[in-house]
């Protein structure tokens, strides 16, 4: 296998929180004026709350709107789950011998009010947060930290994601990258070494 690690951002790659990440900003951002369509919320996905803000024209604290947007996300978060086949491939990728883990913008107050039932850390060896590093996707550092915890060459790695931060990422940190099909509308145009229409095939591109 060309690969020895593997690592998955969770939103919109694993689990399927589209719907739930849009009522969550939506209703968080009400609370401060801010009046938007739920796709307009799109902007939001795949980058930390406070670049979040400023791409949506919002002057907050960061900090208070974070606890607004989690007070938010815990009335939609029982409409979350895994993707039909997400946890099917991940115990097959660790059965094939692959270190698998987690690179997400979360924070880990919000994963661990919020992802402990999907028990990701029984399934992967490392869950890579926001807290861990001070830049975020798409700059490398959290990919690199990933890499560092699992004593792996980047350049026998592969990041698999939904959005072009994360193809960016996986560039810059000299990983191979996928993008999946299921939550990108273009996901051609994200440039990825790899795009995957489904798990089948994602599962045949990482153990080939």
């Amino acid at each position: 296998m060309r690969f020895t690690h593997v690592a998955f951002d969770l939103d919109g790659t694993l689990i399927d929180t589209e719907q739930v990440l849009l009522k969550t900003w939506q209703q968080a951002a009400r609370g401060y004026g801010r009046e938007l369509d739920l796709d307009e919320f799109r902007v939001a996905f795949g980058i930390t709350t406070e670049d979040a803000l400023g791409r949506l024209g919002l002057d907050v604290n960061p900090s208070e709107f974070a606890r607004r947007w989690n007070d938010a996300y815990a009335g939609f978060a029982g409409e979350a789950a895994f993707f039909p086949g997400a946890r099917e491939l991940l115990l097959s990728l660790a059965s094939h011998g692959l270190g698998l883990g987690a690179v997400t913008s979360r924070e880990r107050d919000e994963y661990e009010r919020f992802f402990g039932k999907f028990r990701l850390d029984e399934l992967m060896d490392q869950v890579v947060l926001a807290d861990d590093t001070e830049r975020h996707k798409p700059a490398p550092d959290p990919l690199l930290h990933f890499a560092r915890l699992a004593v792996a060459d980047p350049s026998h790695c592969a990041y698999v994601g939904d959005q072009p931060s994360d193809v960016q990422a996986a560039r810059a940190a000299g990983f191979a990258s996928c993008i999946v099909a299921w939550s990108h509308p273009h996901p051609e145009e994200a440039g990825a070494d790899f795009v995957a229409h489904g798990f089948d095939e994602l599962e045949r591109w990482l153990l080939a």
